[in-house]
């Protein structure tokens, strides 16, 4: 049995993301596996400092002070703080993220003599490396946290940005987000019409791309539709754009539900256009629901999808295994919408492919045995430095 502490910034009830949900669902499936699993996130209004949910401890203590530059270095502070208070309650602590928090918990590891690592969210233009740098006391973070004992990483081009920033390969595991397969499964049938998103309405997610190239899929396929399901600080923009859009009868906004799963099965495909990403959870789960992904080549999108990592583009698209990856320019997401919307064959194959694929490599025995044998080499190369 290990110990964990999980450090993140949020952590549900105030689910702002896919790393948020990613942890929820590792806390939980560690302490079915038999591990004690404690999360130190920040205060929430209007919901206890403590409680225990599905097994895990969540405390919810972290409230920095808003004023200026104070908020990063309370932020920092409080973290240290409080991982000191939990003393005896951890013996392995993870940082959900490269941010600021690395700080505290690389330097208290260090002096305690326990080990710690990171699990960056995204790469890219987006990702943890490039917003931390942002931040004020953000490359003070950022040293600390390279310099913790272990990271783990959900993607290949994760991998390769920890590198690129010294960390030596055998400091680098693998760790894949869990799908919950009970809820998210296949269906007996789907709308051959509808092209479907669900996430956050925010611009990293690139959605008046989809909303730009789905206009001229649907001049060319006037039966094609469109479902946006989520919520997010782009939402008015959004509806504005395809209010005056042509296609505009075919674009339906619907907010966030637990409930995702009746809507991926319903889709022909689920379409990603992020700038950068982690792994996409909504891309998993739409797999694990037999609905083939369209998504822009970002982070951890070719392994998923099954798509060579040294395949050069051709004509903008690459064909997977499990669905399309695109180039980022408008008509190669329009011309790979075209072809699912057009090739039912292929769907068909891409769908069997995707929950396949999704069964095989995201099931909780799968991911929570992979975390775990990465934190055992961790903890093997801690006690055999002196």
């Amino acid at each position: 049995m290990i110990r964990f502490l999980f450090m993140i910034s949020n952590y549900p009830p105030r689910q702002l993301g896919g790393m948020e949900l990613s942890t929820q669902r590792l806390a939980t499936a560690l302490v079915r596996a038999g591990n004690q699993v404690s999360v130190l996130t920040q205060h929430s209004k209007g919901v206890p400092d403590q409680f225990d949910e599905d097994g895990v401890r969540v405390y919810r203590t972290i409230n920095p002070w808003r004023f200026g530059p104070l908020w990063g270095f309370t932020y920092i502070a409080q973290f240290g703080k409080q991982m000191r208070s939990l003393e005896t309650k951890w013996d392995f602590c993870v940082c959900r993220g490269i941010y600021l928090h690395c700080s505290s918990a690389q330097m208290i590891c260090e002096k305690m003599g326990r080990p710690v690592a990171t699990m960056p969210a995204a790469s890219g233009v987006d990702g943890d490396l490039v917003q931390t740098r942002k931040a004020r006391f953000g490359n003070v973070s950022i040293a600390h946290a390279l310099r913790c004992d272990g990271h783990f990483a959900l993607s290949r081009q994760i991998e390769t940005e920890l590198k690129e920033h010294g960390i030596p390969a055998e400091r680098i595991f693998p760790v894949r987000n869990i799908v919950d397969l009970h809820r998210f499964s296949i269906g007996s049938a789907h709308d051959e019409n509808l092209f479907l998103y669900a996430g956050r309405f925010d611009q990293q997610k690139n959605l008046p791309l989809l909303l730009k190239a789905f206009i001229t899929v649907h001049h060319a396929r006037p039966h094609a539709r469109l479902l946006l399901i989520g919520a997010g600080a782009e939402e008015a923009n959004l509806r504005a754009l395809a209010a005056k859009s042509p296609a505009a009868r075919a674009i339906e906004f619907q907010s966030w539900t637990d409930r995702l799963a009746q809507h991926y099965r319903r889709a022909r495909a689920f379409v990603i256009t992020s700038r950068s990403e982690g792994v996409s959870n909504s891309m998993l789960e739409a797999m694990a629901c037999g609905t083939p992904v369209i998504s822009t080549d970002v982070s951890g999108a070719r392994e998923v999808l099954e798509i060579n990592p040294n395949d050069g583009f051709d004509g903008g698209c690459l064909r997977g295994e499990n669905g399309i990856v695109f180039d980022g320019q408008q008509d190669s997401l329009v011309g790979a919408m075209l072809t699912i919307l057009d090739d039912g064959t292929l769907r068909a194959e891409m769908s069997c492919s995707a929950t396949n694929h999704v069964h095989a490599r995201h099931n909780e025995k799968e991911c929570v045995g992979l975390f775990l044998e990465g934190c055992e080499k961790i903890i093997a190369s801690r006690k055999a430095t002196p």
